[in-house]
């Protein structure tokens, strides 16, 4: 509503300002509020007809600008010179309307660090032609990069914010044998050189995803797991095409393929597990069959709603388990998946705690049509267990914390009021007697105490006992 009321503004306005040039004008500066020259200047033309030509899109020798731009409503994005040069990162002012001169003000670019490296193949040739992206890792933003490609030394240096980031090298459009995509996750706070990157070989991955009536199924995500660690691969255009086929280049190793179809189609996930990847490799056809949703809200004992929690799903008879894709539940509780019809075991738990105490396990749930399945997550058990209960002052015990559940922070409890907050502390008991040993968690899902009484006996038989002066009584 309000881009359409911006562009009838600037239509009712089109004539009387057509005699004359339209403008955006104002300064770009630093974080500092130091200008910043040579920054170029982009349009994205939000009222359709593709962008139009614009002149003088630079910023002066004290990053002043006054640009020509055709009257209309713009992205406006401003370019800082790469690295070398500066580390200045990119900045957008959305719905910008130009009807005469438009005076945009101080445009201030964040700072950055500069992030730079040669990419090579494993015989150390150089690779030319490599697209550079940095992601933001704290926004999820696919930062707007200028000279984002290696050149042909295989070098490049991008701007990057000064906290952990994605670096993603595209190698789409190499040239002279196929080579991988590549991703680095990487937290540069300064101006970092990562020296040579080796970019591994690459072999295509191909199959076809279809329906139970044997229909490709097009413009499916594909995901691409290591087997071995459970990391996701970096892996541009994988979706399906039109007749259901999908093609990603990967480097060899053994991967499982993984194939999600949105909520709203109501098909169930697939996947196909240590798929061996040597060379060309086609996995044959992934059947996403039809299946119901599952959702509900997941809290705790307390009634809070729970971030993050994982939804695990096995068929009861064989164990056997399914597919499920974005299955952690959001931060209002909630979760939602696509189940085939049958008899199944669906738990809810933290990652890495399934088939635990921690589970919120719900067995034999008969899944005939859309249904609804709340979870609630039991509270942390408290258990620990120390080094040795017993042995001559000073004695110095180690304490294991066995809580089973998600732990937040802790306290320990020594009973010669000494304490800890640490995960596996140790203590020394310098007095002679018997020790009550208290250990207190608390986590997203409750709390609990666990009380070990008498737990540990220190006699007076130590080194630091011995010598000590016999007391005489009358």
């Amino acid at each position: 509503m309000r881009l359409s009321i911006l562009l009838s503004l600037v239509a009712c306005s089109a004539l009387a300002s057509s005699a004359s040039a339209d403008f955006i004008t104002g300064r770009v500066v630093d974080a500092n509020g130091v200008g910043v020259p040579g920054v170029d200047i982009d349009v994205d033309n939000q009222g359709g007809g593709g962008d139009p030509d614009i002149f003088n899109d630079g910023t002066d020798a004290n990053g002043f600008f006054t640009t020509t731009v055709p009257n209309g409503i713009y992205d406006v994005i401003f370019h800082a010179p790469p690295p070398p040069v500066t580390t200045h990162l990119a900045q957008v002012v959305e719905n910008v309307v130009v009807v005469g001169t438009k005076n945009m003000g101080t445009i201030v670019l964040p700072a950055g660090v500069a992030v730079s490296a040669r990419c090579v193949r494993a015989n150390g040739n150089p690779v030319a032609n490599i697209n550079v992206d940095v992601v933001n890792k704290l926004t999820g933003e696919n930062l707007l990069l200028k000279n984002d490609t290696t050149d042909a030394f295989g070098n490049f240096s991008v701007a990057a914010p000064p906290n952990e980031i994605n670096l993603e090298l595209d190698t789409n459009g190499v040239l002279g044998g196929l080579l991988a995509p590549t991703r680095l996750t990487l937290a540069p706070t300064v101006d970092t050189n990562l020296g040579d990157i080796v970019i591994p070989a690459g072999f295509h991955l191909s199959g076809t995803v279809q329906n139970s009536s044997a229909v490709g199924l097009s413009a499916l995500d594909m995901d691409v797991f290591d087997s071995a660690t459970g990391v996701q691969l970096y892996t541009p255009r994988d979706n399906t095409d039109a007749f259901g086929n999908f093609s990603i280049v990967v480097p060899m190793g053994v991967y499982d393929v993984e194939v999600c179809p949105p909520l709203a189609q109501r098909l169930v996930a697939a996947d196909d597990e240590s798929v061996i990847v040597t060379g060309p490799t086609n996995v044959g056809i992934l059947t996403c069959v039809n299946g119901f949703v599952v959702s509900g809200i997941i809290r705790n004992v307390s009634g809070t709603a729970l971030a993050g929690v994982d939804v695990d799903v096995d068929f009861s008879g064989t164990g056997a388990s399914v597919v499920t894709c974005a299955d952690d539940s959001a931060a209002n509780g909630s979760y939602a998946v696509v189940l085939p019809a049958g008899t199944l075991d669906i738990g809810f738990a933290y990652p890495a705690q399934h088939g635990t105490a921690a589970e919120d396990l719900h067995l034999n749930v008969v899944i005939g049509g859309d249904t609804v399945l709340n979870g609630v997550m039991p509270r942390p058990i408290a258990n620990f267990t120390p080094s040795v209960v017993s042995g001559p002052a000073p004695l110095n015990v180690s304490f294991t914390d066995l809580t089973v559940g998600t732990v937040s922070s802790r306290i320990w409890d020594f009973g010669d009021s000494g304490s800890s907050t640490l995960a596996n502390p140790s203590h020394v008991y310098f007095a002679p007697g018997t020790y009550t040993v208290t250990l207190f968690v608390s986590g997203p899902t409750g709390v609990d105490t666990e009380v070990k009484t008498a737990l540990i006996t220190v006699d007076g038989s130590g080194p630091g006992f011995k010598n000590r002066p016999k007391i005489l009584h009358p």
